[in-house]
């Protein structure tokens, strides 16, 4: 006995729910910072709310900086 699936393969439907996995990478003053000391500094909504904003901004254009005036320095959002 034949059954025919008329869906998507299982390959088919990983494929679309893989997300790109990128390194974020904070920096302040050209200098590496973690996440959590960032968070620590600047408060983890904010650092959240930035994160989420410079990967909007890479999505759109890779070569674009988000970078943010802290008080006390640069604070710089890559990923890679």
């Amino acid at each position: 006995i034949y059954i025919h699936d008329e869906g998507e393969s299982p390959e088919e439907k990983a494929h679309e729910s893989e997300e790109i996995m990128m390194r974020t990478i904070i920096t302040l003053d050209s200098k590496k910072i973690s996440k959590k000391a960032a968070c620590e500094m600047y408060g983890e909504a904010d650092v959240n709310k930035m994160i989420r904003e410079a990967k909007e901004a890479f999505l759109e254009d890779p070569n674009e900086e988000s970078t943010w005036w802290m008080g006390n320095g640069m604070l710089t959002v890559e990923f890679r």
